[in-house]
């Protein structure tokens, strides 16, 4: 069953859809989502700057995942802490110029219960991107699973540098981490194929 959002105009001028409203007040643990997922975000867009059409596969041994990419990621690793709670977090951030992917995982402590209300869980991480990067969620979609999973894709769409850019992604929850893989300036081909080509290792 799909779940219909509806868009009203703060009095900010900005238009916001519900899910966007229901943030204003959030709780502690839908604030640390948020947070942790805008920095997520952030990160993977740092990158975003010619395409090139040779996918191969790569692998991490450390977070136990392969995916199909055109380039080969750079690899980062912060720990952000946020209301008391560290949370280590690694990026894979594919920069393919005027494109990016990116395969992000934030390890939660096991007293932090993100699953459940995983639903609440993971609109907070796509709400929490929007708001922190200034983008619009265009399309959202929290009802599916990935990879048998809980997940919610999205497509939202702002600026940066100056440039309109379209950001397409999947969040999804294994355990108490939170996964995200996203494609900016990608098209839906060519992230539909990213992300169709993920495996779990372990």
């Amino acid at each position: 069953m799909n779940e219909t959002n509806t868009t009203t105009q703060g009095s900010d001028g900005v238009k916001k859809n519900d899910a966007q409203n229901e943030q204003t007040q959030r709780s502690p643990k839908q604030a640390i989502i948020g947070v942790l997922a805008a920095v997520m975000f952030i990160a993977g867009a740092m990158g975003v700057r010619a395409f090139m059409n040779r996918w191969t596969t790569f692998t991490s041994d450390e977070s136990g995942f392969s995916i199909s990419a055109p380039v080969s990621p750079d690899q980062t690793t912060q720990t952000p802490r946020v209301s008391g709670f560290s949370i280590p977090t690694t990026m894979y951030l594919f920069d393919n110029g005027d494109n990016a992917f990116t395969v992000s995982v934030a390890r939660y402590p096991d007293d932090l219960d993100v699953m459940s209300d995983y639903r609440t869980t993971l609109e907070g991480a796509l709400v929490g991107s929007a708001q922190n990067t200034r983008s619009t969620i265009d399309e959202s979609d929290n009802t599916g699973e990935f990879l048998g999973h809980p997940a919610i894709t999205g497509i939202m769409s702002g600026t940066l540098d100056g440039r309109d850019v379209t950001t397409r992604v999947v969040y999804f929850l294994v355990d108490n981490n939170l996964w995200m893989l996203m494609g900016m300036n990608t098209g839906e081909s060519n992230f539909q194929r990213f992300v169709d080509s993920l495996e779990f290792n372990n």
